[in-house]
């Protein structure tokens, strides 16, 4: 198992996911903070599992009921999260954030 380090840009992203779902309904951020949960877990078990993005060394995992993507990258016995994204969010931002091109 890696160990799992969270950027403070992804705990932003995070952290302003839930505020607007607890705007619409407090369950929701509740239901995501939960898939999160689950997936980082899932990450730092099998991060290899997950694809690469755009073939750098940053890989994705979708989340499965939110339109979410978490980014991370791999660094020796870690897994480092760079980002949270909306599956809206600007491809340059992901980019800006995690490398690649958009």
């Amino acid at each position: 198992m890696y160990d799992l380090r969270v950027a403070p840009d992804a705990v932003a992203d995070l952290d302003e996911a839930l505020v607007y779902l607890a705007s619409v309904d407090v369950e929701l951020m509740f239901d995501l903070q939960d898939e999160v949960d689950a997936f980082f877990l899932a990450i730092s078990e099998r991060p290899l599992s997950f694809q690469q993005h755009r073939g750098g060394p940053a890989r994705r995992a979708f989340l499965i009921k939110f339109q979410y993507g978490i980014y991370f990258l791999i660094d020796g016995d870690a897994v480092v999260v760079l980002g949270i994204f909306h599956f809206r969010d600007d491809p340059e931002k992901i980019a800006g954030r995690v490398g690649g091109a958009a």
